[in-house]
């Protein structure tokens, strides 16, 4: 059902984006071509930055239980810039945060408009005037360790990651010692903190911890 509705909601995209091209795989839709934007940002005071960009957009057909992929692929972005992975896909965000927001706006236009659009206006904005038009954490995994450092009270790592693995694995305990450190019970410590991660739907907790694991054995288990 979710991929009929997908192919019907082509006939949209093709009258609001001509230039993509479109292709229905097995598993996936395909949109392919040049993407235009006029966006302005008005708390930067700046005027609006008009910009295009060649994208290719991968929808798997169990949108939005997913997130798209998006890959700019005439290499306008540079490959250092720090919202892009090693094979050219954008960072749209922290997977938990994105997949919210794509759950409660199920359409490919939308996230095209709302999600796509955004994260290129912000490349051109930072190519044009040096500095970002608002906040981002870094890419991956170690900005995923800041955002939920400031959200678990907690800047170990090794802390962080079991305080959301008791979410993403099922087998929180609040009689156990909190793995802050600082010798109490986690129900006398960091219960309230970890509370806000039953806010979080656990599927796209579970990409956040994927990322944050990755980065951990990265980098912070050889520096910590």
């Amino acid at each position: 059902m979710i991929r009929e509705k997908l192919i019907e909601e082509l006939l949209t995209i093709q009258n609001e984006y001509p230039e993509l091209q479109q292709a229905v795989l097995e598993d996936a839709i395909v949109l392919k071509g040049e993407l235009e934007f006029n966006l302005i940002d008005p708390d930067t005071g700046k005027p609006p930055i008009e910009d295009s960009y060649c994208i290719e957009i991968t929808i798997l057909f169990d949108f939005p239980d997913s997130i798209p992929k998006v890959k700019e692929v005439n290499k306008k972005i540079k490959r250092d810039y720090e919202h892009i992975d090693k094979d050219g896909f954008l960072c749209l965000g922290f997977p938990s945060k994105v997949g919210k927001r794509i759950t409660e706006n199920p359409t490919i236009e939308w996230f095209v408009d709302k999600i796509v659009k955004p994260n290129l206006f912000f490349y051109s904005f930072f190519k044009k005037y040096g500095y970002p038009p608002w906040r981002a954490h870094e890419f991956g995994g170690k900005g995923l360790f800041k955002h939920y450092a400031t959200l678990l009270k907690t800047s170990k790592p090794y802390a962080i990651l079991q305080l959301i693995g008791f979410r993403v694995f099922g087998n929180y305990d609040g009689h156990k010692h909190c793995p802050c450190g600082n010798g109490k019970k986690i129900m006398e410590c960091h219960v309230v903190f970890m509370n806000q991660l039953w806010d979080i739907p656990v599927k796209w907790l579970k990409k956040d911890f994927k990322y944050m694991l990755r980065d951990y054995f990265r980098y912070y288990k050889r520096n910590f």
